[in-house]
C-alpha cells in the first residue's frame, strides 16, 4: 500500500495542478543515484531501477526513495523505503 501512495503522491504532484501542467510537459527527469552501480536497465518491460539511495527530479518536484523503478513509457514512478515526496514547499 506505500507503495500506490507513494505512486499516487507523484502522479498527483506532477499533473495535478493545471498550471504546473504546462510547466511539466517542458521538464525533464533528473535522476540521481547515491552509488554509481545501483541502476538496472530492463530492456524487455522498459523499466530503469535504481537502489541504494536515488533522488528523481521533475520539474519542481523532487522524488527521494531507497530504491525507485522508473517506466519510461507510462512514466510511473514506484519508490520503497523512506519515501519523502516534495513539490516547492510543499511536503
Amino acid at each position: 500500500m506505500p507503495k500506490l501512495r507513494a505512486i499516487v503522491l507523484l502522479l498527483a504532484c506532477l499533473r495535478g495542478f493545471p498550471s504546473a501542467m504546462s510547466a511539466a510537459e517542458t521538464n525533464l527527469w533528473v535522476i540521481e543515484a547515491e552509488k554509481g552501480d545501483s541502476l538496472t536497465f530492463n530492456v524487455s518491460t522498459g523499466t530503469i531501477t535504481y537502489t541504494n539511495g536515488v533522488v528523481v527530479h521533475y520539474g519542481d518536484a523532487i522524488l527521494s526513495a531507497r530504491r525507485a523503478q522508473l517506466d519510461q513509457e507510462s512514466g510511473e514512478v514506484l519508490a520503497e523505503g523512506s519515501v519523502r515526496l516534495q513539490e516547492g514547499n510543499k511536503v
